[in-house]
């Protein structure tokens, strides 16, 4: 069951317009919406803020590029890209092919600590056509890109996991969207 809140959250509207902003959708809205700082502010009735994350970290947003014409509208925010304290930080979507059923979190969690990596969202999915593995997807709170992509490798080692981690910087991701709608 997704949030009660989907409707009126400002936020919402604009993740599911972002396909870079989906991850969101994903781990809050879809499933575990309690733990949502948004959906604890609305509940206990305090004003949501437009530039508060699920996470409970505030994003700085850029000035919105206006529509060329109707067609090109879209809500304010969704048009907007997310900068960081510094262009090397970013949190990322990593996903990892591992054995169905695999032990593998506690040696991934280990690794990613090891790294100063925190983890803000972790997911299993099932992979229709292969039935001996699954995705563990993960996304993490922002890091320096040199710590991400030096876990990867430790990450990969591990026997449990089949073939090479992917990881997308998501404000990174959200930039160049929001560059690419803005030349169109």
């Amino acid at each position: 069951m997704g949030c009660s809140h989907q409707g009126n959250c400002g936020l919402f509207s604009t993740i599911s317009m972002n396909s870079a902003l989906k991850v969101w959708q994903t781990f809050y809205c879809e499933s575990d919406f309690a733990k949502c700082e948004r959906y604890k502010r609305s509940l206990a009735g305090f004003s949501v803020p437009a530039t508060l994350l699920p996470n409970g970290k505030m994003i700085e947003a850029q000035p919105a590029v206006p529509a060329q014409n109707k067609e090109d509208s879209v809500p304010a925010m969704a048009a907007q890209a997310v900068s960081s304290v510094t262009s090397d930080l970013s949190s990322y979507y990593v996903r990892a092919r591992i054995a169905r059923g695999a032990d593998v979190d506690k040696e991934i969690s280990n690794i990613l600590q090891s790294m100063d990596i925190s983890v803000d969202g972790a997911i299993r999915k099932a992979i229709p056509d292969n039935p001996k593995l699954e995705c563990l997807i993960l996304i993490t709170d922002q890091v320096a890109s040199n710590s991400i992509y030096g876990a990867l490798p430790k990450i990969e080692a591990l026997s449990e996991v089949t073939g090479i981690v992917k990881c997308i910087p998501l404000e990174k991701m959200d930039s160049l969207i929001g560059a690419a709608a803005s030349a169109a």
